[in-house]
Parts: C-alpha cells; sequence; structure tokens
C-alpha cells in the first residue's frame, strides 16, 4: 500500500460566477476532504463584485494549496473550466460548481475505488442529492452503470457533473470542454471521454446540490440552448451514434430534441415544448416520457405543477428505501 504523501494529487476546480453566498460552502467542502493529496483551483468567471476575499478568507490556515484566477471578462462556464484544467497539476481532475458541495469521503472513495482498477477506466462518478435551499429533497440520482458509456451518454443519461473524478492523461486525448456550447458543453464533452475510457460507479450520494434559482438559468438560456447547443449536439453525437446502427441513430435524435422539449416545459414556453415534445416522438416514439409530458405542456401551467409534484414524491419515497437499506 501507498502511504499518505505518495497517494496521488487531486485537482479540485470550482468555478464560480456572482454566487458568492454559496461559494464559501464549496469550498469548504473541499477543504474538508478526508482525502490529504489535494490542490484547490477557483476560477471566477469575470462577476461582478470580486469573490477573492471570500476564497482568501475560507482557506486562510489550510494546508490545502489554493489558486485564485479571475476571468476579465465573462467567457462562460466551458472557458472557466478549461482555466482550470490548464492550471491543474494533479494526477486526477474533479470539478465542482458554486452550488454544490462534496460528501468528506468523496475523493477518498473514488481515487481508493479508480486506484483499484484496470487501466481501460479512466473516470468515476457517484450518485448526487439534489436539495431546495430549505433541504427538502428533489431527487436523487443513482450511480449504477460503468463501463463503456458512450450508448448511454448519447441518449443523454449523464451523471451529475461535479461528482466526476477523471484521469489528468485522458483529457490529453479526450480534449478540453467545447467553448462553442452555451449548454450541454459537460454532456458533449463526457461522449468524449467516453470514447477514451470505461468509467467505474460508486452508487452513495457524495455529492450534494443545492438549486435556489434553476429555472432562472434555464429561462436565461433556452434560446441559445435551441439555437446553438441544440444543433451543435445533433451534429456531434448522430455520426457517433450511427456506428451503432441507423436505429439507435434515431434514437439519439429523438432524446436530444426531447431535452430540448424538456427544458422549454421548464420554463413554462409551452408552445415550444408542445413543439419538440412532438419532433421527439416523431423522431423516437418510443419515449413514454415524452407521451407524458406532451400531456403536461397542452395543460399548460397546472401539468408542469402536477408533473413537478409527483416527480417530487417519487424522490421522498426513494430517499426513505435508501435510508432503510
Amino acid at each position: 500500500m501507498k502511504c499518505e504523501t505518495e497517494s496521488p494529487l487531486v485537482s479540485a476546480i470550482i468555478t464560480t460566477y456572482n454566487r458568492q453566498a454559496h461559494l464559501k460552502n464549496a469550498i469548504q467542502s473541499v477543504l474538508k476532504q478526508s482525502y490529504e493529496s489535494l490542490e484547490l483551483i477557483v476560477v471566477d468567471d469575470s462577476s461582478p463584485q470580486s469573490p477573492e476575499s471570500i476564497v482568501k478568507e475560507t482557506t486562510s490556515g489550510s494546508s490545502v494549496p489554493v489558486e485564485f484566477i479571475e476571468h476579465k471578462e465573462n467567457k462562460g462556464a466551458s472557458a472557466a473550466r478549461n482555466t482550470g484544467i490548464e492550471a491543474a497539476t494533479g494526477d486526477f481532475v474533479a470539478f465542482l460548481d458554486d452550488d454544490e458541495v462534496w460528501v468528506e469521503d468523496k475523493i477518498k472513495k473514488q481515487v481508493n475505488r479508480l486506484l483499484a482498477t484496470g487501466p481501460e477506466v479512466g473516470a468515476i462518478y457517484s450518485g448526487i442529492k439534489v436539495m431546495e435551499p430549505d433541504g427538502s429533497l428533489i431527487t436523487v440520482r443513482s450511480a449504477e452503470t460503468k463501463g463503456d458509456m458512450t450508448k448511454q451518454f448519447l441518449c443523454g443519461k449523464t451523471p451529475a457533473f461535479p461528482s466526476i473524478v477523471v484521469r489528468r492523461d485522458i483529457l490529453k486525448t479526450a480534449g478540453t470542454f467545447n467553448e462553442s456550447f452555451p449548454s450541454w458543453n459537460d454532456r458533449e464533452w463526457l461522449i468524449r471521454v467516453a470514447q477514451e475510457c470505461e468509467f467505474e460507479a460508486i452508487d452513495e450520494p457524495l455529492v450534494v446540490s443545492y438549486r435556489e434559482d434553476g429555472r432562472d438559468r434555464i429561462s436565461h438560456n433556452f434560446d441559445k440552448k435551441r439555437d446553438i447547443s441544440y444543433p451543435g449536439l445533433v451534429e456531434k453525437s448522430l455520426p457517433i451514434a450511427e456506428e451503432y446502427g441507423w436505429l439507435f441513430k434515431k434514437k439519439v435524435y429523438g432524446y436530444i430534441t426531447f431535452e430540448l422539449a424538456y427544458s422549454a416545459l421548464g420554463n413554462h414556453i409551452y408552445d415550444e415544448a408542445r413543439k419538440y415534445f412532438a419532433l421527439s416522438l416523431i423522431r423516437w416514439p418510443f419515449n413514454a416520457k415524452a407521451f407524458i409530458f406532451l400531456i403536461a405542456s397542452i395543460s399548460g401551467k397546472s401539468g408542469y405543477r402536477l408533473g413537478k409534484l409527483v416527480k417530487r414524491k417519487v424522490a421522498s419515497v426513494w430517499e426513505v428505501v435508501q435510508s432503510k437499506g
């Protein structure tokens, strides 16, 4: 066994923009990790008010090396992550947004599992809890699938991004984040990573994400998602999907369209939601969720509220089952 001083260095990258109230908790969750061989890189994407003082105050006295980088102009999440990757010196790279926190043993469990796998495994992810600011549960995402996950990612079944740890040498072959994508940039990147290595999974919620203004962020980005990210993801995904056959290509096209429709529904743009749910069913008529949400979009706001309530009830039952398991 390796002694602690020989443990691989993990570069924790936190990207932030104008969310000072949450940033402190994210930083503290990195500093409190039971895994000691860490470095922390905080990248601010040109916030109106610099969080530098928060970073310095929160990390004061910590033994974890800290680097704070500020963009002079707002460049987007992909550019901020790429800046962090460029500054990283670790053997492994882990990502965290400013409204999320890691469970204390997250990195230790993931690095230990990665070290126990073969060279074909280049990344690992875990489950995640998504919470309201008041502590009520929105959903729990499990982490069960492992191995070659290219097909799963093409269909939109991607891990929660802050749960991922990736070997740094994989980034040299898979590449960094596509800065032309205003959204779905993590999904496009994960598809490339999956073509380079297999994934391992730890089915525990090692990340907690607090969603205070998720709808507002969806609202601000929907037009760009429809006009830039959607056609961009289709262009990148379909040639890869075609390698698995024409039927799977149709399935991928249908699922990408479904997710665009779901974004419209969550933002209460019902005419767009109806249009793209119908289009997703034309492309892949075997997605039962598309039928359900098409009806919800026809029902308008009341249908959306009912769907959201059902989703939360299911998440609450799942939490009880997990606690008893």
